[in-house]
Formats: structure tokens, C-alpha cells, sequence
């Protein structure tokens, strides 16, 4: 994968060298904080193409939902606080 659109901290868009799968990600400004927006674009031919894009969907969507509600970018944390944030106590 190589980077085709870099807009620092707004989006980003990767392509594999073949031009067959582009992942984009964009923050987007929504009622004073920020969402992350992932999109796949894959071109599958074969079955077997299709029965592997699956899986990897599901998976994909565990990791993004981990990196979503498991971790703050930034410093301000998120909503919720920044619970992973490393502490400033000695």
C-alpha cells in the first residue's frame, strides 16, 4: 500500500500498487468533536476473492471499533477522558 492523499490531521487515502484496493480515512468536524470515517474499495473477481474480502471486512471492523473506543488521539481524550494516556505521576 502507498499513500496517494495525505491532508494532515483530515484525511488520508492508501492504494495498493495494483490499483485494486483503496482505504480512506477522514476526520470530519460533528457537534464539537471529531469522527473517523474509513472506507474500502476493493475489486474482487474470483469466489474465493470474494469469500477473502469478507473475512477481512469483519476484521477490519474489529480493529477500527478497538481504535475507536480503545484509545484518544490527542490530548484532550475523546468524551470519555483518555483512560490509556500515560500518567504524569512518578
Amino acid at each position: 500500500m502507498r499513500i496517494e492523499i495525505l491532508d494532515p490531521e483530515r484525511a488520508m487515502s492508501l492504494r495498493s500498487e495494483d490499483g485494486a484496493w483503496v482505504w480512506s480515512f477522514a476526520l470530519v468536524p460533528h457537534n464539537g468533536s471529531s469522527r473517523l470515517i474509513s472506507r474500502n474499495r476493493a475489486r474482487v473477481c474470483t469466489t474465493s476473492e470474494r469469500v477473502g474480502m469478507a473475512a477481512m471486512e469483519i476484521r477490519s471492523l474489529v480493529m477500527e471499533r478497538k481504535m475507536c473506543t480503545g484509545s484518544s488521539i490527542g490530548p484532550k481524550g475523546g468524551a470519555a477522558g483518555n483512560a490509556h494516556a500515560p500518567s504524569n505521576h512518578t
